[in-house]
Order: C-alpha cells, then structure tokens, then sequence
C-alpha cells in the first residue's frame, strides 16, 4: 500500500513537469534554434524546445506519456512503457538531455569517448536506430555513431573512429566484446567511460539473459588437440545408444548411483549425473578405466548432454554454411557469431557430421549484469518491468516508473484454453484460425520454439493456408515479413517477438494474435499479448495450453498428479495452477541468476584491481613490494599444494635472489599476458567454490558481494604468491 502510493506521487511529481514542459511549448514560436537551446539553463525548457524540434523534423508531437518517459531516464530511473508507445523517440530525446545537461554551447571537438552508450538487443536495431535518430543528434552539433560487428584486419582504427563520439549505439553483446577485447591491452584503440548508459529492452538483456557470458576466447589451441578432442567424442557417441537412462527433476546426488541406470538426465538445467554403474560399463566398452583419465571424462560428459539435452531448432540452430550457433531461448533467434564453449559446441558438430570448430585457449568472459553495473548512471525502457521490480531494486538499485499507455487499451484477451494433449490443442487451435479467416483480420501465431512452429507450418501447407513464418532461416527478411504481417488476410508464425523490437502496422485492422503455449516466463506471455491492440487499436488474443507442454514439466509428482485432476474436472482452476507455477519458476532462476552475479561480481571487481597492481609493479618492479609479499611466503607455504616442493624453493634462492630473478623476467611485457592468464585460470577455479555457497545464503546481495570480496582476496593472496613461483620455475626458452 505505502508502495502503491510512493508510486502514484512519484508519477503525479512527473506529469506536473510534464505540464510545465507544454506550458513552455505553448509559447515558442517557431524561431528558436540550437542556440537557444543551448543558452537555456531550465531542462524543462530545454526538453519543451526537443519537443518543438521533433515536430520540426520528423513530423511528430511527442505524446505526454513519451515526455513522462524522458524526464524519468534523465533521473536515472528504468521505465516500463508498453510496446508500441513510441520508445524509440524517448530513449533518442533522453539520450540528447542528458549528454547535453552540462553543455552552454554547440560542441566543437569530438570527446575521446562516448559520453553516453544506447544499447539495443541486436546489430539490427541498433543501425536503425542510429540512422533515424541521427538528425535529431546532427542538429544539435552531436556525432552520433553505430558500433556493428567488424570483422576487418583494421577493426580496431575503426573503433577507435566510432568511440569518438557524444553518442554510440551498439546491441548488448558486441559493446561488451570491445570491452574484454580492449580493457587487457597496454595501448587501447578505444575508451569505455562507464558514464551514462540507455538500455532498451532492458529486462530481456539484463534478467532473461543475466547467466549469458559474454566470452573472448584465446588462441585457438594447437590441430592436434582438435584432431584428439574429434576422435574422442566421435569415439564416445558411439556407445550413447549402447547405455541407459532416465530423466529427473530433482538433484539428489547422493541417491542415484543406487539406481539401475549409466546417467540421469536433468532436463532443466542441462545437464548429466554419470553413476557408477554407467562408469564401470564404459570402461568395459572402451577398453580403459575412464575415472583415471580426467579429459575422457569431460568429453563424456558433453558428448551425453549435447545427445540428451539440446535439440536442433530449440536450442541451436545450423546456418547454410554448415556451422552451428546458439538460439536464444527467449526469443527463438539464432546468433550467428554465437556458440557453446569449446568442448560443448564440438560435441553438437560431432552429434551432426558438422566441420569441427577450432578448440579455443583461455577465455576471458563478463556477464551482462555485472558489465552494465560498471556503468554511473544506468537507464532503461521496457514494456514489462513491474514484475521484476524487486530485482532491479536489489541488483542494480534502480526504481521502476510504470508510464501508462497514450490511449486505452481496447483489446480482447481471451481466457485460456486447457487440453489433455498436444494434438488436441492444436486441432481446436486450427479450426478455430479457419474460422476467422473470413474476417480478413492480420494474424500472427506466436510458438514457444522453431520445432513446434515447423509442425504447424507443414500443416497449414497441407491445408493449403498461405501464410509467412518467422525463424532462424528467413531472419534476413524480417522486417519484410513484418511489414506483411500487418496486411489482411495475412497469416504469419512466429517464435516469441521478445527483444527483437519489430512492430506490426495493422492499419487499423484488428490483429488476431494467437499463442500456442504459456512461456515459463509470464513476462513473456505479456509482451506477446502487447503485440496485439496497440495505440488504442483493436485487437484480440487466444491462449491454448496442453499440460504436455514444457511449461508444466517443471511440476513435481503431487503437482503433477493434481494438474492432471484438474485438466479432468475443474479446467477453472488452471490459471491459477500456472501462475503459481511460474512464480514457483522465477523463484528458483532468480535464485541462481543472484548467485551467479555475485560470483562474477566478486571475480570481475578483483579481478580488474589485481591486474592494476600487477601491472603497476610488474612493469616497474620494486624490492619494497616483492618484500613484503615474498617474506610472508615462508609463513603461508602450507597453502600450496606442494608444500614440500614450495619450502624447498624458499629455501634454495635468497630473498634477494628471488627478487632480482623476477624483476629480470616480467620486464619483458609480451610474455606477460600468458603467464596472467594462467594465473587466472587457478583463480576462477577457487572462485567457483563462492557461486555454489552464495545459492545457499539469503542475505542481501551487496551484503554478499562485501562477504566473498574478502574471501577472493584472501584467496589472490595466495595465488599471487603461487603466480611468481610459477612464473620463477618457467622453462627458458
């Protein structure tokens, strides 16, 4: 309730400077100019002179709901604006308030880098994006650049051109490549100023995607490796169809090898419980004890999981070109730059009779949440925000403005239909669409995943139903097919919309929008609803679920039990039914997404420190600092692993000795960031041990992060020291 009305006094604080801001525009006019804007001092003002320049330029008066919008991101706040509202505008317009706040003049140079980063979901977006909004930008006196994936030899002189700028827009992963590429180099092509930062669909990038590690991979490691890792996994999938199995639900560890099966199947998370059964027969099969040999069973592992676990059409997706790359499982796109780590993506292209990509070395990776924390100031828009509230409040520590929509909504949302089966659902599904058809009403077709759609789509090629789909193979014509969509009689099946900011222009007709299944994620299922009756337009929506569908897997056997009664007998009780389920859901995945973010956390804010220091005293050694870490070796030598190996060291070389054999080796800084990487190899696998405790605490999240911060450190400490015994003991070259 005090919630409720925080909420309703901050919106009203916000439509009084709404008011104001028209007021303001009421008396311009139509004279003004840059000039103006610039030596205008009051930001309403200035925001009431955008407006008036907007209409100036492209024609438009933005609504006062977009103007709630800018005036909430300019305070740094994350919006929830419906889809459809005009977000786009609002997110270029906060864009320019805020790079501007400062400025009492038109810029005349370029900043050495961009004082505020727009962030799309992908490379798409963002170009479109960039080149609408760009006059708006040019006239102001502000370069507005797009950062795309280029895969060029002078890549990095191209960067270093678009980073000086007032404004860049980039999608989510390839900003947060340029940063691993570039933040380890001595002499960076490019600056990140961590600064201000807009995130657009900022739910989907920021929650739906938070386990999402953004990965630089090393060196590709030596043809022989590659030639080791095809035999054995090819070896491997050789004997998958010769073991058993079964699927669980539960992880209870300590009870399966009690079972009559060679691995469990845990469908949710991925993964693979080999028992002891299953280890002593492919021993047998393979001619070798494979407990002894770590490698076989790492392959083993992944060659079970790319078998069992992921699916061609629902997980990954194989481009013309033969290669294969990861589908977002929130909105059915494939990424064509994206792909598995090494050992698993090689497993899938083995399972497929695919050309084995190469086996990467080292990875440096930064997951989406903690690299838009780096950022001071964090914005953000989306259409459905409100149920993850108390999340961003803890993560990011940002307050959600819930904008209410231009016009009332008007749309139709049907109640949901309950089947026993699959086949069942998608007969009444077909009858139903067929009898619509007359009404030459725009229909889109929404499915959890590519496979389900392709059944639906051969279908309808039976029933002769002219229709378009959307995936993986025809996303070069997207908006093309988008712009289709929006026409009568059109027919168009897609997988979830989610994050690719398409918007269908029905012209005033109705759309049709039909769902084939409840996502696990409720958001979801509102952002699909959103794509019908937009701007006060109709529109009407349908539902259909089967208690087949992947949603209600996630039941336990007494949930099970009762969903089956009640499909049987009070169909009424459903909805309910499922939406505790998927509240049940969110639960458990925001669980491990705190986790997760902890511990990258945690190893990224160390990570960053320590590497100053070394960098700071390894390219200008000192005695002082090798002092006072050496001495306390003799002390600490019980932590290594070999403690005799590590005393008898101490014992040979002098301190001095030690010190000047050091100083020696690391002031040649090419072969620094090897031996770095090595070092931090050992430290993520100490660091993992903090992931798997930080899921069992409940304390707040910056309560944890101070916690294990203190522990990593504790844990550098030794591997610093670890790190220059290592580097001491290099073979000479």
């Amino acid at each position: 309730m005090i919630n409720t009305l925080y909420k309703k006094r901050q919106l009203n604080a916000y439509m009084k400077k709404v008011e104001i801001v028209n007021a303001y525009y009421n008396t311009l006019t139509g004279e003004e100019n840059r000039e103006t804007y610039y030596s205008a001092q009051n930001e309403l003002y200035r925001l009431a002179l955008l407006k008036q320049t907007m209409k100036q330029l492209y024609g438009i008066e933005l609504y006062d709901v977009q103007l709630l919008a800018i005036l909430a991101m300019h305070d740094n706040k994350l919006v929830e604006m419906k889809t459809g509202e005009g977000k786009t505008f609002c997110i270029g317009v906060s864009a320019l308030l805020t790079v501007t706040s400062k400025l009492t003049d038109v810029p005349t140079a370029l900043p050495k880098a961009p004082q505020l980063i727009i962030v799309t979901t992908n490379n798409y977006l963002a170009k479109r994006d960039a080149e609408e909004l760009n006059k708006l930008f040019d006239y102001y006196g502000l370069r507005c650049t797009c950062n795309v994936d280029m895969s060029t030899p002078d890549a990095d002189n191209i960067k270093s051109d678009r980073f000086k700028t007032h404004i860049i827009y980039s999608d989510c992963s390839e900003i947060c490549f340029d940063y691993l590429r570039n933040r380890d180099l001595p002499n960076k092509p490019f600056e990140i100023l961590f600064e201000n930062v807009i995130v657009d669909e900022v739910d989907f990038i920021l929650i739906d995607n938070a386990l999402t590690n953004c990965t630089v991979s090393g060196e590709a490691r030596e043809d022989t490796a590659l030639v080791s890792t095809a035999f054995y996994l090819n070896m491997l999938l050789s004997i998958v169809d010769n073991l058993t199995y079964t699927e669980s639900y539960e992880r209870k560890y300590e009870s399966y090898d009690m079972w009559d099966v060679d691995y469990v199947v845990f469908p949710h998370t991925k993964n693979v419980y080999i028992t002891n059964k299953g280890l002593d027969k492919i021993s047998e099969i393979l001619g070798v004890d494979i407990s002894l040999d770590y490698r076989l069973q790492t392959l083993l592992q992944f060659t079970l999981r790319g078998y069992r676990c992921y699916s061609y059409g629902v997980d990954y997706h194989i481009t013309k070109d033969n290669k294969l790359c990861v589908i977002n499982c929130n909105n059915g796109r494939a990424s064509a730059n994206s792909q598995y780590e090494s050992d698993l993506q090689n497993a899938l292209e083995v399972k497929h009779g695919l050309p084995m990509s190469a086996q990467n070395g080292r990875e440096n990776s930064i997951s989406y949440q903690v690299f838009f924390n780096k950022f001071n100031n964090l914005k953000g828009i989306s259409g459905t925000l409100s149920d993850v509230e108390g999340e961003f409040a803890e993560i990011f520590d940002r307050e959600i403005i819930a904008i209410p929509t231009n016009k009332e909504v008007i749309r139709e949302d049907n109640k949901t239909q309950y089947f026993e089966t699959v086949s069942e659902k998608y007969k009444t599904f077909v009858k139903e669409l067929i009898n619509n058809l007359p009404n030459k009403n725009p229909k889109l077709v929404i499915f959890e995943n590519e496979v389900e759609l392709l059944k639906v789509h051969k279908l309808f090629n039976k029933l002769k139903l002219k229709h378009n789909i959307l995936i993986n193979l025809t996303c070069e014509k997207e908006q093309a097919i988008i712009d289709e969509a929006g026409r009568p009689y059109a027919i168009t099946l897609s997988t979830s919309l989610m994050g690719r900011g398409t918007d269908i222009k029905t012209h005033g007709l109705p759309l049709e929008l039909y769902c084939l299944s409840h996502f696990i994620n409720p958001r979801i299922d509102n952002q699909v609803r959103g794509r019908s009756g937009r701007q006060g337009n109709p529109g009407v929506t349908y539902f259909y679920s089967s208690i087949q569908d992947s949603l209600y897997s996630y039941c336990n056997e007494e949930d099970g039990n009762n969903l089956h009664k009640l499909v049987d007998k009070d169909k009424s009780k459903l909805d309910r039914f499922r939406l505790t389920l998927q509240r049940q859901i969110y639960s458990r995945q925001y669980s491990s997404r705190k986790a997760q973010y902890v511990y990258s956390y945690v190893g990224e804010s160390i990570r960053s420190y320590w590497l100053e220091i070394f960098k700071q005293h390894l390219l200008n050694p000192t005695e002082d600092y090798f002092s006072k870490l050496l001495s306390t070796a003799y002390v600490d030598a019980n932590l290594f692993v070999d403690k005799e190996e590590v005393s008898n060291f101490y014992n040979t070389y002098s301190l001095d000795d030690i010190i000047n054999r050091i100083c020696d080796k690391i002031r040649d800084y090419s072969s620094l960031d090897s031996i770095m990487l090595d070092y931090y190899d050992s430290i993520r696998l100490s660091l993992k041990d903090i992931e798997s405790s930080v899921a069992t605490k409940s304390s707040n999240t910056h309560t944890l992060i101070t916690e294990y911060t203190l522990i990593a450190n504790s844990v550098l400490l030794y591997h610093q020291k670890e790190f220059i015994y290592k580097l001491l003991n290099q073979k000479e070259e």
